[in-house]
């Protein structure tokens, strides 16, 4: 068992979303995230079909925070048997939505979402990732929050807020915006999705697989 508390000084300002050459499940079979475009249909965990309305990128070292300039690199099988099914590399405040009998607590449901961040010492197969040459990270909206399919690995989709603002630029928060006029009046767009996010004191995870 290993209490993740000693990585909480990672916990970036807004970093997250997925790499370029993580694989999207859609009806069409497996896509890398870059080629995915506003409009494109991506199968979802709870909902089906799902079409992409905001598209948007944060690069690693674009903040002044050095939290910002690392990525979380997962090799594959190092959580469960086909999760992931290939690297893959998250920003490490992407959520995971990993199966409750992971945690050394126990939750009030089947799964929950933690940062990447949070899985650092559990498995010989994840890693932190330094350098400002790690690409972009690539951040899907849809209509409402939805779990998605990253190589293997169910992940959330981007959940856009006031808070993300400041750190977007001019023509992402315009395009997030005119998707969600709620932003404007500081109002999350819609409902968080049905899996808790695991607050820092609940965070103790079972040493994974190892790879």
């Amino acid at each position: 068992m290993l209490d993740l508390e000693a990585h909480e000084n990672l916990r970036p300002t807004a970093l997250t979303g997925i790499s370029g050459s993580t694989l999207i499940r859609t009806p069409c079979g497996l896509r890398r995230a870059e080629s995915i475009r506003v409009g494109d249909l991506i199968v979802t965990h709870d909902s089906g079909l799902q079409s992409v309305r905001v598209i948007w990128k944060t690069t690693p070292g674009a903040s002044k925070n050095p939290s910002d300039d690392v990525a979380v690199s997962i090799s594959k099988r190092s959580i469960r048997p086909m999760m992931p099914t290939s690297l893959l590399i998250l920003a490490p405040a992407q959520n995971v939505l990993l199966p409750a009998y992971l945690f050394a607590k126990d939750l009030p449901g089947a799964a929950g979402l933690v940062p990447a961040y949070k899985l650092l010492g559990t498995s010989v197969g994840i890693w932190l990732e330094h350098g400002k040459n790690l690409g972009p990270f690539y951040n899907f909206c849809f209509d409402n929050h939805e779990i998605l399919n990253a190589s293997g690995l169910p992940i959330e989709s981007n959940w856009p807020s006031a808070s993300q603002m400041p750190f977007l630029d001019k023509t992402t928060r315009s395009a997030l915006v005119r998707q969600y006029p709620s932003l404007n009046e500081n109002c999350a767009p819609f409902r968080h999705c049905l899996y808790k996010r695991i607050s820092c004191n609940d965070c103790t995870l079972l040493n994974l697989t190892p790879n």
